[in-house]
């Protein structure tokens, strides 16, 4: 797991891996009350994070406005030049860059 990635792919439906760089970047939501930080049973080196139920209202609420951005982008920026510019930020972005 690279510093650059956020949660891994390594998740059950409710908690998510953090690596050693994501526990530090997270302990701000887990101060907040919208995650929680918890030891991996299967590798005690490992955290594993999760949402509160305050943090998936938090999600609910900020995907809404998230979604109303993106709207607004595209209907300035153009639907096809948008999704182009998302598939090169995606390469930009991507672990193998």
């Amino acid at each position: 797991m690279t510093s650059r990635t956020f949660i891994s792919a390594r998740h059950t439906p409710h908690y998510w891996e953090a690596g050693p760089a994501d526990g530090h970047n997270l302990r701000p939501l887990e101060r907040e009350g919208l995650m929680v930080l918890v030891v991996d049973p299967d590798d005690k080196r490992s955290r594993l994070a999760k949402l509160t139920e305050k943090g998936e209202n938090k999600l609910r609420e900020t995907a809404a406005l998230w979604q109303s951005a993106q709207d607004r982008f595209e209907s300035k920026f153009g639907v096809e030049k948008a999704k182009a510019l998302r598939e090169v930020l995606a390469i930009v972005a991507g672990q193998d860059f």
